[in-house]
């Protein structure tokens, strides 16, 4: 009788653990899949990726850029948005504000990855600019929440 009362509680706790070890359930196109759609870049205009890896830390929240919302942060996503060069400050918000802040060059394609760093109740997210060769990398599994010119892809977890 004690054995079977070990095995269950055994049992239980390795359900119980399997579900926390999984990543979040999101759901549509990768960048493996849609990244040959992506539209060319108009003149006088550069490209902005921002991408979280698939992780359980930090809850999801908005992206702003110039305070101007662009797209949510939820783990194991990405979406871009095309902009005229210049000056731009990219935040996000779960306890406190992270920015980063760079100059985007027309034609110029940048890689902002949003990390969740502890914070006092809750991750928070930090944003950094990665290399293009490193970002590509692990954009590749990511689901994308954007929405391609002419609704080419509609992607579902939106």
């Amino acid at each position: 009788m004690k054995n079977r009362f070990v095995t269950a509680v055994l049992i239980g706790a390795v359900l119980l653990l399997s579900g926390c070890a999984s990543t979040p359930e999101t759901t549509g196109p990768t960048y493996g899949e849609i990244s040959h759609l992506f539209p060319a870049l108009k003149p006088g205009e550069g490209r902005v990726f921002f991408f979280r890896e698939r992780s359980r830390r930090g809850n999801p929240t908005g992206v702003t850029l110039n305070d101007e919302y662009v797209g949510p942060a939820k783990a194991g996503t990405f979406f871009y948005v095309d902009r005229p060069a210049g000056s731009y400050t990219a935040k996000a918000r779960i306890e406190w504000e992270m920015r980063v802040s760079f100059t985007l060059t027309a034609g110029e394609t940048k890689y902002i990855i949003l990390k969740p760093m502890v914070g006092i109740r809750n991750s928070n997210l930090a944003l950094a600019p990665m290399e293009p060769h490193m970002a590509t990398g692990m954009l590749h599994n990511l689901v994308f929440t954007g929405t391609l010119p002419g609704n080419a892809a509609a992607p579902a977890g939106k």
